[in-house]
């Protein structure tokens, strides 16, 4: 460490002081507006002062401690980069994440971005804010691409039996150390915790309410035939838990495929250490393998496509020759595909995406006869496809589904008119009234309308709304949006903004069996139960180590490293910098291997909510092992210094 201190040029260390202060300043205060006395308010630098003085929170201790550890930072990356060409979009894309933490900040005060420019002194933090922010975030980017750089396979493994098995058996060895992780909780969480949504499912499942689209008709149906399975074996508890049980070894033996091609391709053992430890620790996946949720195993299926994509990927056009690829291709569409509703808006860009890649090669290749080599790759993605649509196309028949069409993709357009409403509404004209209330309540959007969540504004959908009003609708959005466009962007960035602020625990988590009614007013849920014919309860010797266990789950939010791996914004932010990477080495098929997982973070900041909720983020949390693995392995091993 002297080393590196004594070769930094006083410029180098100017700039690195400068900022660093910066940086443990932006992370030491708050960014609330102090309430001030009025002689305070005396003149705009009195303002500044006492204001700053007012909203720092940490001790001179913890301040000087992140500042040391920022200069520390700081003057490790200036070594470190040294011969090492990092994209110049780097720092652009460093600034707009700080930026969007810059909102953050804003909005989780109080739902609006008034505090950051409310006097000058609050100018001032946010100035500093963003500059210490886009500091920490440019340093953490040039880490995290040297260190992937300088990574290389891992050649040998430790001696001994486990190792001697490990290497023999990968996947038999992964699959039991993940099961062996998870048992215990497991076994606690008997007979499985059952959300709303689930409970929502079942009342459709067994006509308490009417049979739709809102949740996906292959889980519902699934979870329904488990529980009536319990019901004939003696008690619907046992069926219930057959279905956790059957969840948890889908997702067990998916991520030990994982963990198999990551151990194939040699990948680093703290990276297969660090994967084995964050399945078996982190609530995200310990929390979740026993709770009834259509997101477990949609993103389970997901990571199944994503690991043969990368399969596809490696093998070229020879991966359609293998019957086992080819049986794990078809699960992974199907399973996408019917686990959620919008399984296939990641799906089938990404097929035309593939299939595309593989077109442009086969021309390279030979101009005349390029369109032979597509057949089996096209045959390989359509019978999935056409399968999963015939058997979607079947659920909706046999159980007289209602489709809802349009409305699950509208929840942000139709947020973006609510905020418009609730702060604008006195612009609002009769006529333009009229073509909002054609598709939703209109005169109920300023007392329903949440910052946060969609869900109370989308569920006013009135679906007998017609392609005409829809049209109509669509008219006054966008003229509204040029009305007032900052309106537009708040509203979507103060929904979403927890995909990348992780000053905020998302801490969202099931861990009980909701037995309770549910208000019609918290997203629009019916208050019809099913639980009085099923009967599904806690068992009460569980409860003691249940309630211990949920301490444990709401502590790994809080918990040093553990809380880093608990939040979806980490994973996110890995990802934007992974595909500026990619770009930068021009890696074509690493960029095709992230494009799913990006498409999956746009249809999160189109989806109904996200605070409370990472399970949305799940996709992307789950394949981030396997695409980080990925990146080192389509490196060539003599680079790695």
């Amino acid at each position: 460490m002297g080393a590196i201190f004594k070769k930094l040029s006083p410029k180098q260390w100017t700039a690195i002081v400068f900022l660093s202060y910066c940086a443990a300043i932006a992370f030491s205060m708050s960014f609330a507006m102090p309430e001030l006395p009025e002689e305070q308010k005396s003149g705009a630098l009195t303002e500044i002062v006492w204001n700053f003085r007012n909203s720092l929170q940490s001790t001179g201790v913890n301040s000087t401690m992140l500042f040391g550890g920022f200069v520390g930072l700081g003057a490790v990356v200036q070594r470190i980069k040294k011969g090492l060409k990092q994209s110049r979009l780097l720092l652009p894309l460093s600034f707009l994440i700080a930026v969007v933490w810059l909102m953050g900040a804003g909005f989780h005060i109080n739902n609006s971005l008034d505090h950051l420019t409310s006097s000058a002194g609050q100018v001032l933090k946010s100035v500093i804010y963003l500059t210490g922010s886009t500091y920490l975030l440019f340093e953490l980017g040039q880490v995290m691409f040297w260190f992937l750089e300088n990574q290389s396979e891992t050649k040998t493994e430790p001696k001994g039996k486990l190792a001697k098995f490990y290497k023999k058996h990968p996947f038999w060895f992964s699959f039991a150390v993940i099961m062996i992780l998870w048992l215990p909780h497991l076994i606690i969480a008997y007979p499985g915790y059952v959300c709303y949504d689930a409970w929502y499912q079942l009342c459709m499942y067994y006509d308490k309410i009417g049979f739709t689209t809102h949740q996906p008709p292959a889980h519902t149906v699934f979870l329904g035939l488990f529980t009536k399975l319990g019901l004939k074996m003696g008690h619907v508890n046992v069926g219930l838990y057959l279905s956790v049980i059957v969840q948890t070894l889908t997702a067990a033996f998916v991520m030990a495929y994982a963990m198999f091609l990551m151990k194939k391709w040699g990948t680093p053992r703290w990276l297969r250490i660090l994967s084995f430890a964050v399945i078996g620790i982190v609530p995200f996946y310990t929390d979740y393998i026993a709770l009834e949720i259509k997101d477990t195993f949609y993103s389970v299926f997901f990571l199944l496509f994503m690991l043969e994509l990368i399969c596809i990927l490696e093998k070229g056009t020879d991966y359609f020759k293998e019957l086992k690829h080819i049986i794990l291709l078809f699960v992974s569409v199907i399973g996408t595909f019917l686990a959620r509703n919008n399984g296939k808006y990641a799906l089938y860009p990404t097929v035309i995406l593939v299939l595309a890649y593989f077109l442009i090669k086969a021309r390279k290749k030979d101009k005349k006869n390029f369109l032979k080599p597509m057949i089996r790759p096209l045959v390989a993605f359509a019978a999935p496809i056409i399968v999963a649509n015939m058997f979607f196309t079947a659920l909706i028949k046999t159980y007289g589904v209602e489709q809802f069409g349009i409305r699950e993709a509208m929840s942000l357009p139709f947020q973006q008119t609510a905020r418009y409403v609730s702060l604008h509404g006195d612009e609002v004209t009769e006529e333009e009234a009229e073509a909002i209330r054609a598709l939703i309540d209109y005169d109920a959007l300023p007392a329903i309308y949440d910052p946060r969540f969609a869900d109370p504004v989308k569920n006013t959908f009135k679906n007998e709304s017609t392609t005409k009003d829809f049209t109509r609708y669509l008219g006054v959005w966008l003229k509204m949006f040029f009305k007032h466009p900052s309106v537009y962007v708040n509203a979507t960035m103060n929904q979403n903004y927890y995909l990348l602020y992780p000053f905020v625990e998302n801490d969202g988590g099931y861990d009980v069996i909701y037995t309770e009614t549910v208000p019609e007013g918290i997203g629009g849920f019916f208050t019809p139960t099913v639980n009085g014919d099923l009967g599904i309860t806690e068992v009460e010797g569980l409860q003691g180590a249940k309630m211990v266990v949920r301490g444990l789950y709401k502590s790994c939010f809080s918990l040093p490293v553990v809380g880093m791996f608990s939040h979806p914004a980490p994973y996110c932010i890995a990802l934007l910098f992974l595909i500026l990477f990619a770009l930068k080495k021009k890696s074509w098929r690493l960029l095709i291997a992230l494009f799913p997982l990006f498409v999956s973070a746009a249809i999160v900041v189109a989806a109904p909510v996200i605070q409370e909720h990472p399970r949305y983020t799940f996709p992307i949390i789950y394949s981030m092992p396997i695409i980080i693995a990925y990146y080192i392995h389509l490196r060539k091993p003599s680079e790695a210094k």
